[in-house]
């Protein structure tokens, strides 16, 4: 029998999470204020941070610079919309760009019975962004067990708006898994972008979501409510995120077996706001640095 996602349908599904600090009033009415110490904040972020992957090494964080369509498909329609709206919610909370209601859908969301199966499919199309990933983060996508698996599609631009052109031998010939003649393939390893400017600040370089894949195996998600669910699949879609990544005190942490947050938590929402407040043109350990001081600023602030 096909399982079904439990839909939360309490006022809890909206409440916003709690946030670092807390006052508590002790029995002589003085109120204590408690929580990190600056240094211990930036110690859990930064381990937040690399536990995700992002602005990895020499890899710049990446984000949507066009609007974000979220689409759903797998479940009823009226639960569909559900998700959409939460999503765009999130994302607006965090200064993601939207696009206008009835957009072609960009981030799609797939409830599906196996998504292993689908993520195998995919990934034998031509031009599949699976195959842009690396080799043990495409082979758990194909096959691994988890019950949610994603995968993006990331432009690399100039800071001014300009294309990456593609990088080929003159005379080279490329042909797709059938054999036909095909255009040489655009991404980050096969393409090159012409500067005419130089910076000691700036790389000149953004990279850029364009569309991404969140794959929903409603058989291993059994027990999760669509609330949760939402949640997981909105920070995996609207940030660049290492498959696999659950870090304690995250939504990402959802199918761990201890206890987890069931919605997003106070450090995904200032990870969000904080990576689309960054500058995009920096090398990756700097805007490593500033995040960590956004999501500091971000979590001190709710």
């Amino acid at each position: 029998m096909r399982n079904v996602i439990v839909l939360a349908a309490t006022a809890a599904f909206f409440l916003p999470t709690a946030a670092a600090a807390t006052l508590t009033q002790v029995p002589d009415g003085e109120i204590v204020v408690t929580g990190e110490t600056r240094k211990q904040a930036e110690r859990q972020a930064q381990a937040y941070i690399r536990q995700l992957g992002v602005a990895n090494g020499h890899t710049q964080a990446a984000r949507w610079i066009g609007g974000v369509c979220p689409h759903v498909i797998g479940i009823r329609p009226e639960h569909a919309k559900l998700v959409e709206r939460r999503i765009r919610d999130i994302a607006t909370g965090a200064s993601v760009p939207l696009a206008r209601e009835g957009c072609r859908g960009n981030l799609i969301i797939a409830f599906t019975d196996d998504g292993k199966a689908v993520a195998r499919k995919i990934s034998k199309m031509d031009l599949s962004p699976v195959a842009r990933v690396s080799a043990s983060e495409a082979d758990r996508i194909k096959n691994g067990d988890q019950p949610v698996r994603w995968w993006y599609n990331i432009s690399t631009q100039s800071s001014d708006g300009a294309g990456s052109v593609p990088l080929s031998p003159p005379g080279a010939a490329f042909a797709d898994a059938s054999g036909n003649r095909a255009d040489p393939p655009i991404n980050d390893r096969t393409s090159v972008i012409a500067q005419y400017n130089s910076s000691l600040v700036s790389t000149l370089t953004v990279r850029g979501i364009t569309s991404a894949t969140v794959v929903v195996d409603v058989e291993r998600a059994s027990g999760a409510s669509l609330a949760s669910i939402i949640d997981y699949a909105a920070l995996v879609g609207l940030a660049e995120i290492r498959n696999g990544a659950a870090p304690d005190g995250s939504i990402l942490s959802l199918f761990k077996p201890a206890a987890a947050p069931k919605a997003l938590s106070g450090r995904d929402e200032a990870f969000l706001k904080g990576l689309y407040k960054i500058t995009l043109d920096r090398k990756a350990d700097q805007q490593q640095r500033t995040l960590v001081g956004q999501m500091i600023k971000e979590t001190a602030a709710n």
